[in-house]
């Protein structure tokens, strides 16, 4: 099963790519990656799972550094999840808790 498309045709960092919404194979949270639009390419999972942490039904956790730096201010920009709920640590960073916007039901993540 292919996850399923959020948006598509946007522009993050330098690349032009879409957003997805999927569920995480280890357990049945919702992920949101971005792919390159043109190779559908995976570039980013921009959620992390933290299973020790609550998460509602149309929640994720957003993983907004590293590579990921700008994605959680770049998806509330395009509408795709809300502003944090919540924070909760995760190493020496921590994750933000937002609810995703776009409500469609999210298939199983394939590597």
């Amino acid at each position: 099963m292919e996850p399923i498309l959020i948006k598509e045709g946007l522009k993050f960092k330098d690349y032009d790519v879409n957003v997805y919404r999927t569920r995480y194979v280890s357990d049945p949270r919702n992920a949101i990656i971005i792919t390159d639009q043109i190779t559908r390419e995976l570039l980013f999972v921009a959620s992390c799972n933290l299973p020790e942490y609550p998460c509602g039904e149309h929640q994720t956790y957003i993983k907004n550094w590293s590579e990921n730096e700008g994605i959680l201010p770049w998806l509330i920009e395009q509408g795709i999840v809300s502003k944090p709920i919540t924070s909760v640590p995760t190493g020496h960073v921590e994750a933000q808790l937002v609810n995703i916007i776009h409500l469609q039901e999210p298939v199983i993540l394939m590597n």
